[in-house]
């Protein structure tokens, strides 16, 4: 590794309904890799709370049940602002997939 590039540590935080929704918009902010709930991402986009163009990306668990929940809600406001941002979905039901194509 070279002497001279310096590692800048990725924070992770865990963003829940005990945090008050300023603090919540100051984590964001910093940066980092969230893991929040679709309540709380829903609220904080449509409060404005945080950007769209912000959000590098979502990873969805257990993507084979979201594509009519509010999930597919969140990916939507998300889309609509942020065309860029990526989606990766998890499954361990991968065929459940065929019937959304």
């Amino acid at each position: 590794m070279d002497e001279g590039k310096k590692i800048t540590p990725i924070s992770i935080s865990n963003i829940d309904n005990t945090k008050e929704l300023l603090r919540r918009a100051d984590t964001y902010l910093k940066g980092g890799v969230f893991f929040v709930s679709y309540k709380q991402i829903v609220i904080d986009l449509l409060c404005k709370k945080v950007s769209p163009s912000i959000i590098s990306g979502i990873c969805l668990n257990n993507a084979h049940s979201t594509y009519t929940t509010c999930e597919s809600f969140v990916i939507k406001l998300l889309k609509q602002e942020n065309p860029y941002a990526f989606i990766k979905c998890f499954s361990d039901q991968p065929n459940s997939f065929n019937r959304v194509l």
